[in-house]
């Protein structure tokens, strides 16, 4: 990780590749806030190719219609140590355009799948000289959304261990789609980790040797960073499933999905109010439970229904200051 780019380590091919950021952040559902906290424009979601790349490539560079950004994006950045620079060069390094340029106050904006460029259009004190065109810190974008582990950061205070004889990699996950995020099981047997495989970043747990993918997380929002519990058997995760970033926790297999202040939320739910007669026990906040009346639970809260609780009914048969709840989890 930079504070321009985010390097990813590809071991089949040896090499080490530029990440697509500007697309991650879009996956992570954080196009608002570029929009509005940083002055880059929202991604054009359909470029008319229908998938097909040759088409989309000539579809997306016919974006590039200011002329001082698109100067910039073809230019060969070193040309002392680089030679034989060409579009295809262009889009190795930053991407396709993902947005036409727009106008932002002093400057003007351009999103491409790995960079954004902004061209200064008026003097401001402090800022770039008009006609100026720079490079966002894209890497440094991801590190302010919170979408690097933390042991892609502070690399530079670690100290390094070079092993004389290194131990040849060995693959472990063989699909098309990005696998990020790996993290042991205490015992050593199971690895989780997050992927795009299914159209969308979710948490799989995989056993050792990379045999026995199973998905964890089933959420049309982000799901990464996986974090093992001491004794093994749950999982921590980021997650951006109720618009905003919080941590959850889950068990090892998937069950019980829910964030991890859930038992003290829970908690705080009141208890039924005694000392009325049975027929008309309520509770202090039926907004958050619903109205029991007639020994019938009248009203299934929204919220209890997403997190997928149940009831399975009322004691009966008691006096009022007995009547109380016996619920439970299910999938």
């Amino acid at each position: 990780m930079t504070q321009r780019a985010l390097l990813q380590w590809r071991p089949e091919a040896d090499a080490a590749y530029l990440g697509n950021i500007f697309q991650m952040l879009e996956q992570a559902g954080l196009d608002e806030w570029l929009l509005q906290e940083k002055g880059i424009p929202l991604p054009i979601k359909d470029d008319g190719a229908g998938g097909d790349w040759n088409k989309a490539k000539e579809a997306r560079l016919s974006w590039l219609t200011n002329e001082q950004i698109k100067a910039k994006y073809l230019a060969n950045p070193n040309p002392d140590a680089i030679s034989g620079w060409n579009v295809n060069r262009s889009i190795e390094l930053y991407g396709l355009p993902m947005s036409r340029p727009e106008r932002f106050g002093p400057f003007i904006s351009q999103r491409f799948q790995r960079a954004a460029f902004q061209l200064w259009v008026e003097e401001i004190p402090g800022s770039p000289a008009p006609g100026t065109v720079i490079g966002v810190l894209a890497g440094d974008l991801l590190k302010e959304a919170g979408l690097v582990p933390p042991e892609g950061l502070n690399v530079a205070d670690r100290p390094v261990v070079v092993a004389p004889t290194p131990a040849p990699a060995i693959r472990l996950t063989f699909h098309d789609a990005f696998d990020s995020a790996p993290a042991w099981s205490p015992d050593g047997r199971r690895i989780a980790f997050s992927s795009l495989r299914d159209g969308n970043t979710e948490i799989y747990l995989m056993n050792a040797d990379g045999s026995g993918v199973t998905r964890l997380t089933y959420k049309d929002d982000f799901d990464s960073f996986p974090a093992w519990s001491p004794d093994g058997r749950r999982i921590a995760f980021h997650s951006y499933r109720d618009g905003n970033w919080d941590i959850y926790v889950m068990n090892a297999d998937g069950l019980r999905r829910h964030p991890a202040d859930l038992q003290q939320r829970w908690r705080r739910v009141p208890r039924l109010v005694t000392g009325r007669p049975a027929h008309r026990v309520r509770q202090r906040t039926r907004r958050e439970m619903g109205d029991i009346r007639d020994g019938r639970l009248r009203r299934h809260p929204p919220h209890l229904q997403r997190c997928k609780r149940w009831w399975s009914g009322l004691v009966a048969g008691r006096p009022a200051d007995r009547v109380r709840f016996r619920t439970g989890w299910k999938r």
